[in-house]
């Protein structure tokens, strides 16, 4: 699932994705930084980059993935509750950001931390592995 969709990636989504999730850094760096890098503006790489997880949530709530199985049982109870709500595993309807932060009782900050490492993970893999 994964692969096929980072292998539809032009070059350039493909290196502004490793720029967003931070694969070849310990730390991300802001939109602005990574539109400098590539000559865009803060705001087309956050674009590109919603476009991207769009494309990856549909994925996921489509199918089953052994990835994500693995990812979720590594995962903790609040993790798991997030990653539930914004990408529709439980019950194939994905619930905003906003109110994710709301019935898991935790900050908008903290929602995004956790789809992050959690689409980290997943684009790690089958990085590593195309």
């Amino acid at each position: 699932i994964i692969k096929n969709l980072i292998g539809n990636l032009n070059e350039r989504e493909r290196e502004i994705l490793l720029s967003v999730f931070a694969f070849n850094e310990d730390d991300s760096r802001s939109l602005q930084d990574i539109g400098e890098k590539f000559g865009i503006t803060r705001q087309r790489i956050s674009i590109i980059k919603q476009n991207i997880l769009e494309k990856l949530k549909l994925r996921l709530i489509q199918e089953e993935d052994k990835i994500t199985e693995e990812i979720l049982k590594n995962s903790t109870e609040i993790e798991k509750k997030v990653l539930g709500y914004r990408f529709g595993l439980n019950n194939k309807k994905a619930i905003s950001r906003e109110k994710t932060k709301v019935v898991v009782g935790i900050s908008e900050n903290e929602v995004e931390k956790i789809e992050n490492k959690f689409l980290k993970g997943i684009f790690s893999y089958y990085i590593e592995n195309i």
